[in-house]
């Protein structure tokens, strides 16, 4: 069994080292204080991402409305998808103009 005086020895090392992280040894905060702060700080900022703040959607918020409104979404994506393929279409079966309508269009 060790001496009573080396238990006394490690048990006030240990208070020592619990006052200091706590901050009751000085005028600033303990690390075990700041880091809880910093943690609350990210809570919030994770929180203001996801929920959003004021009228300001947040993740969460353009999630639902992009649920609510794929399809509509999903129809506009197809329809000008359509009008650009019939163009390129268009462009590639056109003939290619004569060269009097090019002289023409160029006097003109």
């Amino acid at each position: 069994m060790p001496e009573l005086s080396i238990v006394a020895a490690e048990l006030s090392q240990q208070a020592h080292f619990l006052r200091q992280e706590l901050g009751y040894q000085s005028d600033h905060p303990g690390q075990l204080r700041q880091l809880m702060l910093e943690n609350q700080r990210m809570i919030r900022e994770i929180e203001r991402t996801l929920r959003g703040s004021g009228e300001d959607l947040g993740l969460v918020g353009w999630v639902s409305v992009v649920r609510r409104s794929w399809i509509a979404l999903v129809a506009l994506l197809g329809a000008a998808f359509g009008y650009v393929m019939n163009d390129v279409v268009d462009a590639l079966e056109s003939p290619p103009a004569p060269a009097a309508a090019i002289q023409q269009m160029e006097s003109g």
